[in-house]
């Protein structure tokens, strides 16, 4: 590490820098990138102990911009957060200020909150990205859909005391995607497709042993699905049939019934990425890394068997505080594509004989453990 180093941030509320006004309290600056709805989350700790310079409460609903970095790393802009809760106490005397990329309420520049819950019916036969688009048009947010989603058709649809980014949520997780608001966009990606609120590529970063203070990763027993099989009505025939992805045991046969042969397939698909994804987690701390971000990739060099590979990074957490700029992360497998699928008879699949579970990259052992390592970093 270089001893020379130095943190930075920036931070700015409703367009105006306030970062040399804070830099004599700072105690802590936090953003969390989350995945789907969970949202991005800030939150900034000041010290407030002089009793004749106490700083001033800042309004909720106020539009907050953050950018860390250190003289190392550069900085990267972190993303748009409205002040959603202020907390004061002491000793000793301090603010701290939360802050969440989704609004809870109405923001400084008169944003609507996507979280309050709304009663309407969207028609059989509406476009998922035309539903997202409406939604995020709603809510003064503009939609990023990725292709692969866009015209997917919906059946009807009833929204009861549920909220908007509830009702996308539900509906993206039939077609493994994620949904979050991000600056201003509400975005629909794919999970693993590694796209950005701009709808470019997210940054592909190399993580080498030497490079992380310490790292662990998990591995679980339970195998990923070897085939899943969803069930459609099939309105001409009028009768139920079946589809089938991937291959092998075990077989994961889903309840709900899709209303289309292509809502099915989308469904059995999205099921068999979550299942192959699910086995393994692997977590690193290291001095801060902005260009680490959530849905992106990173390639681990120099762990071990069965841990150096493609990651997709799932969530990301940097701090800055007194102790310097530093990241974690946490990863997912990187490799879940899945196998070409097939039309199977009604009640077929249950009679299907087993066959050894696929195997997903990286390649790991059969059996649950976790273990750690810690180490230095150059």
């Amino acid at each position: 590490m270089v001893l020379s180093d130095r943190p930075l941030f920036v931070v700015s509320v409703d367009g105006v820098d306030i970062s040399t006004l804070l830099e004599s309290r700072l105690v802590s600056v936090q953003v969390v990138d989350a995945p789907g709805v969970q949202s991005d989350n800030c939150e900034i700790v000041l010290e407030d102990f002089d009793p004749a310079l106490r700083l001033a409460i800042p309004p909720t609903g106020a539009e907050m911009r953050i950018a860390l970095g250190s003289t190392r790393t550069g900085m990267r802009d972190m993303g748009e957060f409205v002040a959603d809760s202020v907390e004061i106490g002491g000793p000793p005397d301090i603010m701290r200020i939360r802050g969440t990329a989704a609004a809870h309420g109405a923001t400084s520049s008169g944003r609507p909150p996507i979280t309050s819950q709304k009663s309407r019916s969207w028609e059989a036969g509406i476009l998922f990205g035309d539903l997202a688009a409406k939604v995020a048009s709603d809510n003064g947010m503009r939609a990023v859909i990725p292709a692969s989603v866009q015209d997917i058709v919906l059946p009807h649809i009833d929204q009861v005391d549920e909220s908007d980014i509830n009702l996308l949520t539900r509906l993206a997780r039939d077609v493994d995607c994620i949904v979050k608001p991000a600056s201003g966009r509400l975005v629909v990606a794919r999970i693993g497709e590694s796209a950005s609120a701009s709808n470019e590529p997210l940054p592909r970063v190399t993580l080498r042993a030497s490079d992380v203070t310490n790292w662990r990763a998990q591995i679980k027993l339970k195998p990923p699905a070897g085939m899943v099989v969803a069930t459609y009505r099939d309105v001409d025939a009028n009768m139920d049939k079946q589809i089938a992805v991937g291959d092998g045991a075990p077989l994961r046969m889903l309840r709900s019934r899709a209303p289309s042969e292509d809502h099915a397939q989308a469904m059995a698909d999205a099921e068999l990425r979550r299942s192959r994804r699910a086995g393994t987690d692997v977590s690193v701390n290291l001095p801060g890394r902005p260009d680490l971000v959530a849905e992106g990739r990173a390639t681990l060099v120099g762990f071990r068997d069965g841990i150096d590979g493609e990651w997709r990074v799932s969530r990301v957490t940097h701090i800055l505080d007194a102790g310097g700029f530093r990241t974690s992360a946490d990863l997912e497998p990187a490799d879940v594509s899945t196998l070409e699928r097939r039309e199977i008879q009604p009640g077929l699949a249950a009679a299907l004989p087993a066959f050894p579970s696929p195997t997903s990259a990286p390649a790991l052992p059969d059996r649950a453990f976790s273990f750690g390592f810690g180490g230095g970093f150059a």
